[in-house]
């Protein structure tokens, strides 16, 4: 048993490729030494920006013999079919095998034995299929060869078992021979050595400040912003998902601390923050109360050379002015211009193609905002939708598009308008994903609506619903915003009127085929909204069909009952009812029960049926249905147990599959039970 390690030494791997790429070699080398019977008792993979390194524990270095066998002819047939197998075995004589006893008679049988191969000799072969068949999702292509890598391939180094591994690599027509050195500085040429086994591999590496694990640099990068921040009196506030984009940006981290200049602190946080977040990939530090920001910045240098760190500090400041020197004169310019003025420029902002202008797609909201329960007048709806829009056309929404929505509200703040139109500006576009929160004011959630329900009507106007896995617009998105929004407020019983109303906006209405298909791709969304909040897929299906203001409580009800026994017992007796049903000749749409033909158990389930249709009717919560529902599991089993639904006799027959038609859409009305028991 040896160790075994390879290090691919590249050009920087783009961050949110690494964690892929490590797992990605792990697996597929863990194949192939399955494909060659070689064992093996650990294996781990490791990236950096420059490395991936495989590590592989107790590896086998030489596969076992393997003994093949090869049945031949009978030792009745033709000499010329012997003769075929003797040659094609490259054997001169049937001496040479074994025999076979068969039910037709004795056979030639072929014993041989397979010697194992050296694993060094496996390894090279290994590599260049992995590295040939590696799946980044974008690559380049090498001039020379149809290999293809994410960045520049500069080396392959191996180690087994002590010894550094001499060969070629085949690249898809690009030969490239084995290292037998490690680079430890891509810049100093000199700066390599040569390690034969893994611990001398990360001591090596840790020596000039490489840090392989990109936890440990996480957690390096991590204590060091904690101790730093406050020696400089602010504090930082966790950030992972920036940790661990930084973490894959450097394999030597060294976290330095910047400031700010006084006048720029005078720019909106949101303008600090994603100068510094956003373009810079900097840390954001606050004042000690957590809310203000703090002068100070702080940045992960991916320079091991630690004597040049003023000279880094300087150029980063300086980055980073530039950065706020472009916000400030931006922000100074658009607010020479009133925002109504901005909106005014609308019409020349293309919305989407087929479906106009900005000022286009304003006007369409500032007629939804009418609709009820908000019935905004006509003025202040325009004036809202406009206002809502008009920051796409300053400059700074020009030259930093994230903060759409956050520098309308900042101007409409700087001239006057309402605490209520502000917010509303700000949370327009909320919510932007499924980790984003909805609007908290009244109005921003009315205005957020009303804009995402004009864009999934403009693209159902076009027949462009996204269909399979493409959504460029993200039209899933926004109806699960709309979603969540209505859930949020109690508004969901408004979606068919507020569809038919976007669709109006586009000349369409209920009659058009578009309508339904909205509805359906509605229904689509909704089914996956209630999967993300953890109901079974076969019970969201279910509660569909329930009144669309009620059907997140239906769902949520019904996956509780169907957990219980009161469900499960419906759901079995169910599932009987339909059987029978399924199979009979059913009673006319007309048909009268006649109550001189039941016997008590038969007037039992139908009295039952009856009381539970008025209690249904009566209910006003969704639970309270179910538990209805519950109390038709007992007469429904006597009812089985008791009587024979099959009679020869045709009027009580008939009668018997009317109750149970009749329990059928008891259940109906609560939840569509077909579609819980399909699955």
């Amino acid at each position: 048993m040896a160790e075994c390690f390879i290090e691919i030494f590249q050009e920087e791997i783009p961050a949110r490729m690494q964690a892929r790429a490590a797992e990605e070699l792990q697996k597929n080398f863990a194949a192939k030494l399955a494909e060659a019977k070689l064992e093996y008792t650990v294996i781990q993979s490791y990236v950096t920006p420059l490395r991936l390194v495989l590590h592989i524990e107790g590896l086998e270095t030489l596969q076992k013999d393997i003994t093949a066998e090869t049945k031949g002819p009978l030792l009745s047939a033709p000499e010329r079919a012997i003769a075929g197998f003797l040659k094609g075995n490259g054997l001169s004589s049937i001496d040479e095998c074994d025999r076979l006893d068969t039910p037709k008679g004795e056979a030639l049988l072929y014993r041989r034995t397979i010697a194992g191969q050296a694993t060094s000799a496996l390894l090279p072969k290994m590599l260049s299929e992995i590295l040939c068949g590696f799946s980044w999702p974008k690559t380049m292509r090498f001039a020379d060869s149809d290999f293809r890598w994410v960045r520049p391939l500069r080396q392959v180094y191996a180690v087994l078992d002590g010894q550094v591994l001499a060969a070629d690599l085949e690249l898809n027509g690009r030969i490239l021979p084995l290292a037998s050195e490690i680079v430890l500085d891509r810049f100093h040429d000199q700066a390599r050595s040569i390690v034969r086994t893994f611990s001398a591999y990360q001591q090596a590496l840790n020596a000039v400040g490489i840090v392989l694990s990109v936890q440990q640099r996480e957690e390096y990068i991590r204590r060091e912003l904690i101790e730093k921040a406050q020696e400089h009196g602010c504090v930082w506030q966790p950030d992972q998902h920036l940790l661990q984009e930084v973490a894959g940006l450097t394999e030597c981290p060294k976290v330095i601390f910047g400031l700010i200049e006084d006048r720029f602190m005078a720019l909106p946080d949101e303008v600090l923050r994603l100068a510094m977040k956003v373009h810079q990939k900097y840390f954001v530090l606050h004042q000690p109360d957590g809310k203000n920001l703090s002068p100070y910045f702080a940045f992960v240098t991916a320079n091991s050379d630690r004597s040049h760190e003023d000279t880094i500090l300087a150029g980063n400041q300086r980055v980073l002015r530039s950065r706020l020197q472009d916000a400030e004169f931006f922000l100074h310019q658009d607010q020479r211009v009133s925002l109504q003025d901005h909106g005014a420029w609308l019409k020349d902002l293309r919305f989407v193609e087929g479906l106009g202008s900005m000022q286009d797609k304003a006007e369409r909201i500032a007629v939804l905002l009418r609709a009820e329960p908000l019935s905004l007048s006509a003025f202040d709806a325009k004036n809202l939708a406009m206002l809502s829009k008009a920051d796409l056309v300053t400059e700074m929404v020009g030259e930093f598009p994230e903060l759409q929505g956050f520098i309308g509200a900042h101007y409409a703040k700087a001239q006057g308008f309402s605490m209520e139109i502000q917010q509303a500006i700000a949370e327009h576009y909320a919510p932007k994903g499924s980790s984003d929160s909805v609007p908290e004011s009244e109005l921003g959630a009315w205005l957020a609506m009303m804009d995402k329900l004009d864009t999934i009507a403009g693209f159902a106007s076009k027949d462009a619903l996204p269909k399979g896995s493409g959504d460029p617009f993200a039209i899933r998105r926004a109806m699960l915003g709309v979603l969540r929004m209505m859930i949020a407020r109690n508004w969901l019983g408004l979606l068919p009127e507020l569809f038919d109303r976007a669709l109006q906006n586009f000349n369409l209405d209920q009659t058009k085929p578009q309508y339904q298909k909205l509805m359906d791709f509605y229904r689509g969304r909704m089914v996956q909204f209630l999967r993300d909040q953890g109901i079974d897929h076969h019970v969201a299906l279910a509660a569909m069909d329930a009144d669309i203001a009620e059907i997140p409580q239906v769902a949520q009800a019904l996956e509780e009952f169907i957990k219980s026994s009161d469900g499960e017992a419906l759901k079995a007796s169910y599932i009987r009812t339909q059987g029978i049903l399924k199979k009979a000749e059913l009673p006319e749409a007309d048909f009268e029960m006649p109550l001189d033909h039941l016997e008590e158990a038969d007037q039992a389930l139908w009295n039952k049926v009856q009381s539970v249709n008025a209690e249904i009717s009566s209910a006003s919560l969704p639970a309270e249905r179910f538990v209805c529902l519950s109390t038709l599991s007992k007469p429904l089993d006597v009812f089985f147990d008791t009587v024979l639904i099959n009679t020869e006799d045709t009027a009580t027959r008939q009668a018997r599959l009317y109750i149970l038609q009749s329990v059928a859409r008891c259940v109906g009305r609560v939840a569509n039970f077909d579609r819980l028991i399909s699955g």
